[in-house]
Parts: structure tokens; sequence; C-alpha cells
């Protein structure tokens, strides 16, 4: 109920209003909205870090990547950057602003990649995902990076595409060394029909979160799955049900305590933890998913500041 969200938060809605969940499964209509919110949020972040330089690069024919290159020198990590936007929305300027912050505070070379979307199925999502990863580590060094530090992050979708791609780089022997770390935040990871049983006492947000949810809810949910090509059964689609969790690097996890995804985190750490991968996550009660791209909000500086502790945290790890 919104008494349960936290006030800043409601607040934050009472004046650029409550950001309500899309049930329109036509990409082409639901598209334009939340592109139209992602330019007018990001245009107010403040600060805005100019001293992190970038250029767009060409992956391949149907991919490409910007490049952001922070003032500090040496060999730097990498972090290979994935957009949210629900798989329908999203490019290169949606969170320009996080990009810049990741690169200058950590600091890191970022590579954000733009992949192609719905109606593109999820399969050709994370293959275009993969060649951003892989050509950033191909041009690390190139870049002044350092291809043994590299990590992918992402939140959404964004987060969801992450997970798929370190699922991907560590079930091939050829580059499973080719990651250190997997940076999540509010990640769409498990079908609900598929959650383990082992686990599916902890499946708990939907429930408590799906009658007043922000931004989307188990409905929206759905019709990603049936209309953009993901499958419950496929652990490509759904890696925690896969077989490569074990080989997973150190994973960083936030989750927020009103998003109807929150247990997907919740899970994913039990899990990883119960094989041994180091693993943490922090949770931000009374906040919904994708909070952090509310200018308005204080409690969006210390989620950043979060998240470049848990770049640190997986690269160190």
């Amino acid at each position: 109920m919104a008494q349960d969200y936290a006030p800043e938060w409601l607040e934050v809605e009472k004046e650029l209003g409550r950001p309500v969940p899309s049930h329109d499964p036509n990409p082409e209509t639901k598209r334009p909205p939340i592109d139209a919110r992602f330019k007018r949020l990001a245009a107010q972040w403040q600060p805005q870090i100019q001293s992190v330089k970038t250029r767009d690069e060409k992956v391949n024919d149907n991919v490409t990547a910007r490049v952001y290159t922070p003032e500090a020198t040496g060999s730097l990590p990498v972090g290979v950057f994935l957009h949210g936007g629900g798989f329908v929305a999203g490019n290169l300027d949606s969170e320009d602003p996080q990009c810049r912050y990741i690169a200058h505070h950590v600091p890191c070379i970022v590579v954000s990649v733009a992949y192609r979307l719905v109606p593109a199925p999820a399969d050709i999502m994370v293959d275009d995902c993969v060649a951003g990863y892989d050509w950033a580590w191909q041009h690390a060094e190139q870049l002044g990076g350092n291809p043994q530090k590299m990590f992918v992050t992402g939140g959404s979708a964004g987060g969801h595409l992450s997970f798929a791609v370190t699922d991907r780089l560590v079930g091939n022997p050829a580059t499973r060394n080719h990651i250190q770390g997997c940076v999540i935040y509010f990640p769409l990871l498990l079908h609900p029909e598929t959650v383990p049983q082992a686990y599916q006492h902890l499946y708990k947000s939907r429930a408590e979160n799906d009658p007043d949810a922000r931004f989307l809810d188990t409905k929206s949910n759905y019709i990603i799955f049936n209309q953009y090509g993901f499958h419950a059964d496929n652990p490509g689609h759904f890696p925690l049900t896969g077989n490569n969790l074990d080989k997973f690097p150190p994973t960083w996890i936030a989750t927020g305590g009103k998003d109807v995804l929150r247990d997907d985190g919740t899970i994913a750490e039990a899990m990883l933890k119960d094989i041994g991968v180091p693993v943490a996550r922090v949770n931000y009660p009374g906040l919904p998913h994708f909070f952090h791209i509310y200018p308005p909000l204080e409690k969006r500086i210390t989620f950043m500041e979060d998240l470049v502790k848990g770049v640190g945290y997986v690269l160190s790890a």
C-alpha cells in the first residue's frame, strides 16, 4: 500500500507523478513514453560529470557502444553497461548520467551497449550484449583498460541481460576468464512458474507489492514473457535455473523493498551463496523498481555510492 512507501519517494511522486505499470503489448506505442521519461529525468540529473569523455563506436552492423573515459590514468577496470527499459525502450542516452558517475567514481572505463529491442527476441538481445562485451574485452587495452578487471552491470532489463551475459561467458571455456564480476540492480531473473522449489519460500515480493506496484507489475511482466519470447523453461532466458551458477564470478545485487522483482534478487543471492559464489546484496526498504533514475530523490546518490562500492566488491572478492 502507499503508506508502505518511503515518505521521500511519495514526495517525489507528488512532484513528478506516479510511474504506472504499462500493460500495452504494442512496442511501437509503449516505447515513446518510456524513452521520454528517461530523457526528461536524465536532463535533471545533477551533478552532470562532464570531465568524463565519451565517444561512440560501432561493434557490428547491429550494435553500437558508447565508451566513457574518466580523467583517471593507468590501466583501469572496464565495465560493460546494459541499459534498462523493459526490453522495449532505452538507448545510449537513457542512463548517460549514471554511466558518467560510475566511470568517474570507480574509476573505470564504461562501455555502454545499445542492444536491439523488441520485436527482437530475447536470444538476439543477449547475442547483442555478448557481442558488446566481447568487443570491450578485445579492445580493453586500447581503451585504457585492463582486460583482467572486467565486469558487467545494469538494472531491470539491463540486470537481466547482465546476468544472462555472465551465464553465456562462464558457460563457455574460451570466455570463462573474461569476466571478474556481475553488478546488477532490480533485475528480472525468475519466471514465477519456475522458481526453484527449495527457494519458493523466499518468493514473496510479487504477492506483497503487486497490488500497488510502480513501474512494472506481474501483468506487465507476463506481457514481456509471452510476447517478447521469454520461455519459463529456457535456462538461457532464466540462468538461475541453469547449470552455470557455480562458475559465476563475484556478484553484487541491489533490490528495492517495494519492487515486485525484489525477491528475484533475494533468491539469486541465496542460490549463489549456497554454492559458494561470493555475493552481496543491498536492499532499499520502501523504494520501488528503478527508483535511482529520479533526480529529486536523495536516496539515488546513496544507491550510486553503493553501486560504486559494489564494483569494488566484485573486483576484489
